[in-house]
């Protein structure tokens, strides 16, 4: 005899694999949501991290700006200040200078042969303008003004004979090359 079950136990197991399966399902679907939801609140804290992190390196860039700022103009102060001290140095150092040139150019003029009426200093240029009586004086007071230790050479200009007084004088005008460093 066949027998016949009519019990639908098929049916009972297939709903228990399919509960089961739904189970998996539900139970893996929620695992990778609290991964993903770990994942996202780790990211967003290393975020709100790395942008405090932004905000207080700027605030220190800001800070660092401000002091290279007053640290570059500091150093323009002080480039400022060691061009006015060199400036001082050089003229302290050269303020005798027009003193003992004069006199030694004052020195040399032949007191009955030649007068000066203009010495014009222009950098390391004089030039002498003056009377003399005659060519020979002026060649002879050029030759000595070339020998002196603040001129290195000198270049007669202009020489005409000029009546002066009744007298017959020859007017010059010749330039000399200064020394540096006296």
């Amino acid at each position: 005899m066949i027998r016949i079950n009519l019990l639908p136990y098929h049916e009972k197991a297939k709903k228990a694999n399919l509960a089961r399966q739904v189970i998996i399902i539900v139970g893996s679907l929620s695992i990778f949501l609290f991964i993903v939801a770990v994942i996202q609140a780790v990211m967003m804290a290393s975020i709100y991290s790395l942008k405090s992190d932004i905000k207080e390196k700027e605030a220190q860039l800001a800070v660092l700006t401000k002091i290279i700022g007053d640290i570059d103009k500091a150093k323009a102060d002080k480039k400022l200040l060691e061009l006015k001290l060199s400036a001082v140095t050089a003229l302290e150092k050269n303020r005798l200078y027009p003193v003992r040139l004069l006199d030694e150019i004052t020195s040399l003029v032949p007191a009955q042969d030649i007068w000066l009426d203009k010495v014009t200093q222009t950098g390391n240029s004089l030039q002498l303008q003056g009377v003399g009586r005659d060519n020979i004086a002026i060649s002879r007071f050029m030759k000595t003004v070339e020998t002196s230790k603040f001129v290195e050479s000198v270049e007669i200009l202009s020489s005409k004979q000029v009546n002066l007084a009744e007298m017959k004088l020859q007017e010059f005008t010749f330039s000399c090359v200064l020394r540096k460093g006296i």
